[in-house]
């Protein structure tokens, strides 16, 4: 147990693959609905997040959803945990809401979620932008996971988002 512990807090160190991933299916209809309506609309995300090991998944639930929840305007609930062959940690999977905002010329948003997607841009160009912003609580979010998981090194900077717009 103590050997698998030094050996993902050392993997972790040395490995892209040990860092959390944000992943966002949105639809093409969603986007276009937002810009027509101009009203926000919420869409899920799951977040994956490493773990020492599937045998403490409880555990790691009890250390990181109140963390997750006390930083979101929106719950954050537990999906499962995976375990990962051939690498020295396992990862658990967290879904929460995010919003889609179309942001009009020179609007700001906000949000409640962690993180929300943004669309900017003119109606009378046809051109968007779309834009990935995090919640103003984040570093303190990143600061409580890392206080929680003190030798696993939680670094907001190295966190991937994935985003994949698909045709409905």
């Amino acid at each position: 147990m103590l050997g698998r512990a030094v050996g993902l807090i050392i993997g972790c160190l040395f490995l892209s693959a040990c860092k959390p991933e944000i992943v966002a299916d949105i639809y093409v209809a969603d986007i276009y609905e937002v810009i027509e309506t101009g009203e926000a609309i919420r869409t899920p995300i799951a977040v994956r997040i490493p773990i020492q090991s599937v045998n403490d998944c409880e555990e790691s639930q009890q250390k990181i959803l109140p963390i997750l929840n006390s930083f979101s305007g929106n719950p954050v609930s537990f999906a499962q945990c995976e375990g990962i062959s051939q690498e020295l940690f396992d990862i658990m999977v967290v879904e929460t809401d995010i919003d889609i905002i179309f942001l009009g010329s020179g609007a700001t948003a906000s949000f409640s979620g962690l993180g929300a997607i943004l669309i900017g841009g003119s109606s009378n160009l046809s051109v968007y932008e779309t834009y990935f912003a995090i919640n103003q609580n984040y570093q303190k979010m990143i600061d409580a996971l890392d206080n929680a998981y003190p030798f696993a090194g939680v670094d907001g900077d190295s966190i991937d988002f994935s985003i994949t717009i698909s045709n409905d």
